[in-house]
């Protein structure tokens, strides 16, 4: 199956108190690696491109795109359901809807919707970089109300062993804010100051 060569990553965030989060990592590009029942046919493997363009332009600031994302996706996986890196498209599509509702009661709603599909996509693909990245931001970038803190924390020290087994400079560049965020979270949980210096240096070509 072929890859879409972008995962972008960031904190959903509803300000449902008018403040909106700050995220783990900015806007960057992830190597990703999908798997799904089979292979799928051209058509298919467009709609899940569609998909995740529109999620792209949900990430920039366009309030309509996340619904195109969404419709999308939903497709797509009714065909490839074990594809967990769609489905974690999908959960922070439907988080960004969330986060654009204008009531309080769609902004819950949506944010929950979200993050059942992130859960299900970790279940699918718990060893996938870009599935743990992007659940990461998203459970960040949430409220308190929905106590997303320990998910966040455990996903950040998932994206840590993940990247240690197989280093590269691509993925460097996104676990030293990884690493920045787990100074202050997790001080006692690792040698955080050590790895961000070492990741630093292999994603400047060091």
């Amino acid at each position: 199956m072929k890859s879409v060569h972008r995962t972008y990553v960031f904190a959903a965030a509803l300000s449902l108190a008018g403040v909106p989060a700050l995220p783990i990592v900015a806007l960057v590009a992830v190597p990703p690696a999908h798997a799904a029942e089979e292979e799928p046919p051209p058509e298919l493997e467009a709609l899940r491109e569609e998909g995740i363009v529109f999620h792209d332009a949900a990430v920039e600031g366009d309030e309509d795109a996340a619904e195109t994302a969404v419709e999308a996706l939903e497709r797509y996986l009714k065909r490839f359901s074990k594809d967990g890196e769609a489905r974690a498209y999908l959960g922070s599509a439907y988080a960004m809807m969330g986060r654009d509702a204008s009531s309080v009661a769609n902004k819950v709603r949506y944010a929950n919707r979200g993050l059942r599909h992130l859960d299900r996509a970790l279940e699918a693909a718990p060893r996938a970089f870009a599935v743990r990245l992007i659940r990461a931001n998203v459970n960040s970038g949430l409220p308190e109300m929905f106590d997303r803190a320990d998910a966040a924390l455990e996903d950040m020290l998932a994206l840590d062993e993940i990247y240690r087994a197989e280093p590269s400079p691509g993925l460097a560049g996104m676990m030293v804010e990884i690493y920045e965020a787990l100074q202050s979270r997790a001080p006692g949980a690792g040698p955080w100051a050590e790895r961000l210096e070492r990741a630093r240096t292999l994603s400047e070509g060091g």
